[in-house]
């Protein structure tokens, strides 16, 4: 069976009493089997809370756009972790830059659709088509990266982000 360490998560041998990435003793697992001593899944036993890994804290900055990276900025010990404020900064930097160009390009739409009279709206469908596949592959990229442990910066707004998160 894997076991993990409680303070800093890295793998460790079950037999192992002491981690060999930080140092710290730990005597129970993770992912023991539930038993007498443990709750059963679905049961209204409570169990402690665990924290949250910082690289599934950055991807999770991603999820809910705007709101999830605001949350993380709020949340003790992430709103001090620098990658989990990366990415809490570059999803809100990238959902308000996503919102503002849906919003400017609807409008250019509807300009288009008015001046022409909707005659050449089909030249319009793939290209909204194209962007808005462009943006969802960006999005899951971005969450795909945070959970990796990578920072992978978009070109402006990642700049952007790294400043937010070094202050």
């Amino acid at each position: 069976m894997m076991s993990f360490c409680e303070s800093c998560g890295k793998p460790k041998k079950a037999d192992e009493a002491v981690c060999s990435g930080c140092g710290a003793s730990s005597v129970s697992e993770v992912l023991a089997p539930a038993g007498r001593d443990q709750p059963v899944p679905g049961s209204t036993a409570s169990a402690a809370p665990r924290k949250v890994e910082p690289h599934v804290a950055g991807a999770l900055s991603y999820a809910f756009g705007v709101i999830s990276g605001i949350v993380f900025l709020l949340l003790e010990p992430y709103k001090r972790d620098r990658f989990v404020r990366f990415h809490a900064f570059q999803s809100i930097f990238f959902n308000t830059a996503v919102v503002i160009f849906w919003v400017v390009g609807g409008t250019g739409v509807l300009l288009f659709e008015a001046i022409t009279g909707g005659f050449l709206m089909w030249l319009i469908i793939p290209v909204d088509v194209s962007l808005t596949l462009l943006v969802v592959g960006a999005w899951v990229r971005l969450m795909i990266k945070g959970y990796r442990g990578a920072t992978w910066k978009l070109p402006v707004i990642g700049n952007f982000a790294e400043r937010q998160a070094n202050k």
